[in-house]
């Protein structure tokens, strides 16, 4: 597959540390594409993303505290732009992080985005 065994530096690292960014699935082919994260056989992440009226965009990314702001989320969104053919924006339910994520890139969020903890988006789930 395309990006299968896509190893990467982990950013900030001082010891030469891979992890690998890999499809895991793709449910309407061109719509929705998902991956994961691995540093050795351990998965670290995992995200997927679907296309909408304003370009694709992410529907869940988690990533493993230890390896936050180490460059995993970035390299998956880069897989995911590749997969789409065009950059990833953000989305309208955001957590404080993914805002973070994307301001930190000078991206603007959306004016009429909802921007949620995951306690409370989780919660919203479960009523």
């Amino acid at each position: 597959e395309k990006f299968a065994m896509d190893s990467t530096k982990i950013a900030g690292s001082d010891k030469d540390d891979v992890f690998d960014i890999r499809p895991c699935g793709v449910g309407e082919p061109g719509l929705m594409a998902s991956y994961v994260a691995y540093f050795g056989e351990q998965q670290i992440a995992r995200a997927s993303f679907r296309l909408g009226e304003r370009g694709p965009f992410a529907t869940e990314v988690k990533v493993e505290e230890a390896f936050r702001r180490r460059g995993v989320a970035s390299r998956i969104y880069a897989a995911a732009a590749e997969f789409f053919g065009r950059a990833i924006v953000p989305s309208n339910e955001l957590t404080p992080d993914s805002a973070a994520f994307w301001r930190a890139r000078g991206a603007v969020i959306p004016p009429d985005a909802v921007i949620r903890t995951m306690a409370e988006w989780d919660a919203m789930e479960d009523d």
